[in-house]
């Protein structure tokens, strides 16, 4: 009866509050995995099912992973089905339609326009986001679209509710995106009663300060329960919900969503103290049971007496960290999140920030004093330095996100665009000397070597241009894009491809020497595109997506060793060797620092780089300078391994922002991009 009341209470507050709505339905759908055997079919399905049982649905929502690869013939498969719907559909982005794609997101924008849209039905805002990330399966929104975020719901007229949608689940118990509270946080000003998302391909929901977070189950052929779906009947005061699982003609019943957010708890953190916070509901100090969570470590049931909070966990690193207070309140729980910087340790700390507007996916490059940076934006940045302010020296607009990480010449500053442009840039000013136009995005970072410029593209080729003048000397076809930087060595141009083999070419002429396949799995989610090779004598070391570390004679591409590690141990599958003595060093998705014995493979190191809990090393490449690794964590943290006492020196925690780029030296600092719009200059 309480909870009843409650609820009661709830929507006569939203039928004052809120703007005027007229009556509607809509469908939300997600993760059709279009290029999956059977998935055209089941999409089929669930489109008819809607027609039979919803006839009076005005539109579709589909929360990402619309294709399985992104490749432009699952998009085409895609829209010849969306054809026979009767219905309006949109379509969010989800990881699944860039990780693997060929054109990064274009294909998507060639057949949707772009990932974030705006649009007004009956009263109500419905923003489409997009949480996905280039290359990676984790989920992120970017500065840059937050901002747009925050003007729309900005401009939304009084008691207007928001239906927001996306792929990644936010504030969901897996964590998929990194600056999520940040999200919340916003949304957590204006009127947004309702989240749908998808990737769990389950039909899941939860509540967050008061917005109902549910996830679109999915209509493919994969999720618990397969072949599901949520509809939503939108009235004055409320969004009835409906679950229908069509594979076994089941449909329930779910609470309402109120259409007033507005009307709830709201919690306040303060820092008040080393190590020590206020908290407050609705401006009282609370006492009570919190779960806290310190840079992604959690401790439930922590006591709070007066408003009045000390952290358990004794924090021992400098940096930027991130705590997060939740309370549970009713049907919901409510949040607070607040960063704070800590300093301590005077031989390690942030020394300067140079703000991006987007997140660094390219790595940073230095040059006599100057920072070289590619971002999100497609704005490639050239930074003095040198100067104590960290002036701008040019920006140059290269159209579309730089994953691609800058070649740094005499003259020139050699980088490739997600627009399908190798550019030659103007070391001084940042104008193009020239550009070369290939088949599809470039994701690949050159090598220049012998006034020669090697690159990969997503149309499968590998080039070779003229240093000086961008001229093509020869292009050589692989069968699936190429990511990998090359390497050089006796005449040989080695890279893997998306196509699960390893190649060597004749660097002169571009003539395939050899090619041999290098992973186990050849469903093409996995591959030897990401690892850069790196030469070791005579041989070639690298890492496949099957999480194997590989050892293959330049001569012929005959194995000289592999090390595949156990299940639970993962391994080094996306990292680039940094080699010293004899010993390769990679890092690895569990969390550590491994080295394997060039010569046998044999592992003879491994550090765990944060033992309370696993902070992933991804895409952060390591660099090894006087017998130290330094590199970048997808939990936000920068890491010193020391080789000699097989041990981390140090850490510095960068919140919330995933890190996924390779630390670049500069005297005695450490410069390191991340995912939370910024570069940050460490001290060491």
């Amino acid at each position: 009866m309480r909870k009843s009341l409650l609820l009661l209470s709830l929507l006569l507050c939203a039928a004052i509050a809120s703007a005027e709505i007229k009556p509607f339905t809509f469908v939300h759908f997600s993760d059709p995995h279009i290029g999956v055997e059977g998935n055209v079919d089941q999409l089929r399905r669930a489109l008819a099912d809607v027609d039979k049982n919803f006839p009076e649905a005005a539109f579709i929502i589909v929360t990402g992973d619309v294709t399985e690869f992104g490749f432009e013939e699952e998009f085409t498969s895609l829209t010849e089905v969306l054809k026979e719907s009767k219905r309006p559909v949109h379509p969010a982005m989800g990881n699944h339609d860039v990780r693997w794609s060929n054109s990064g997101k274009e294909n998507y924008r060639n057949t949707f326009g772009n990932a974030y849209k705006t649009f007004d039905y009956n009263g109500v805002r419905f923003v489409l986001m997009d949480s996905s990330m280039l290359i990676e399966h984790y989920g992120h929104f970017d500065g840059q679209q937050l901002r747009q975020l925050e003007e729309d719901l900005k401009s939304m007229e009084e008691g207007q509710p928001a239906v927001l949608a996306m792929h990644h689940p936010p504030l969901s118990p897996g964590h998929f995106i990194d600056n999520e509270y940040q999200f919340a946080d916003l949304i957590g000003k204006y009127n947004v009663p309702l989240v749908c998302d998808g990737h769990g391909h389950s039909l899941q929901r939860w509540s967050r300060n008061g917005t109902t977070y549910a996830m679109g189950g999915s209509v493919s052929n994969g999720g618990a329960p397969k072949r599901s779906y949520r509809v939503f009947k939108v009235t004055q005061d409320r969004m009835e919900a409906i679950t229908r699982v069509y594979d076994r003609d089941i449909t329930q019943t779910e609470e309402p969503v109120p259409t007033n957010s507005l009307d709830r708890t709201k919690i306040e953190t303060a820092l008040s103290g080393p190590e020590e916070f206020s908290i407050s509901l609705n401006g009282q100090p609370y006492s009570g049971d919190v779960a806290v969570t310190l840079d992604q470590l959690t401790s439930q049931g922590i006591a709070v007496d007066s408003g009045k909070l000390s952290l358990e966990r004794e924090i021992t690193n400098n940096g930027i960290h991130q705590v997060t207070v939740e309370v549970p309140d009713g049907e919901t729980t409510v949040i607070s999140t607040l960063q704070f910087e800590t300093a301590d340790n005077p031989g390690t700390t942030i020394t300067r920030r140079f703000a991006l507007k987007s997140g660094n996916q390219s790595h940073p490059v230095v040059k006599d004093d100057v920072l070289y940076v590619g971002a999100n934006d497609g704005i490639m940045r050239a930074i003095d330095l040198a100067d104590p302010e960290g002036k701008v020296l040019w920006e140059a607009n290269l159209n579309r996100e730089i994953l691609s990480s800058p070649a740094v010449t005499t003259e020139s500053v050699i980088v490739g665009s997600m627009d399908s442009h190798v550019y030659s840039l103007d070391r001084t000013t940042g104008e193009v000397q020239w550009k070369y136009k290939t088949g599809q995005a470039v994701l690949a970072s050159p090598l220049v070597e012998n006034n020669t410029v090697y690159i990969g593209s997503g149309d499968t080729h590998m080039y070779a241009l003229d240093a000086r003048t961008g001229e093509l000397k020869w292009k050589f076809a692989a069968e699936k894009l190429i990511k990998a930087t090359p390497a050089l060595a006796n005449g040989r141009l080695f890279f893997g491809a998306w196509d699960n083999h390893f190649y060597a070419l004749d660097a002169e002429t571009g003539e395939l020497i050899w090619k041999t396949p290098v992973a186990h799995k050849v469903n093409g989610h996995y591959s030897a595109a990401t690892s850069n090779p790196v030469i070791s004598g005579d041989n070639i070391i690298f890492c496949s997506h099957d999480y194997t570390v590989r050892c293959i004679a330049q001569e012929s591409g005959g194995t000289v060793w592999t090390y595949k590690p156990e299940k639970t141990e993962l391994g080094p599958s996306y990292s680039t060797a940094v080699i010293e003595g004899d010993v390769a060093y990679f890092g690895s998705i569990n969390g550590h620092v491994v080295g394997h014995h060039v010569d046998t493979g044999q592992k003879v190191f491994d550090v765990n780089v944060r033992p309370e809990k696993k902070d992933d090393l991804f895409d952060s490449l390591p660099v090894l300078k006087d017998g130290k690794i330094y590199i970048g964590s997808v939990g936000g943290n920068v890491y010193c391994v020391n080789i000699e006492k097989q041990a981390v020196d140090w850490s510095v925690a960068l919140q919330p922002g995933f890190i996924f780029t390779r630390p670049a030296l500069w005297k005695n600092h450490v410069l390191v991009g991340s995912m939370n719009d910024m570069v940050y200059e460490i001290r060491y």
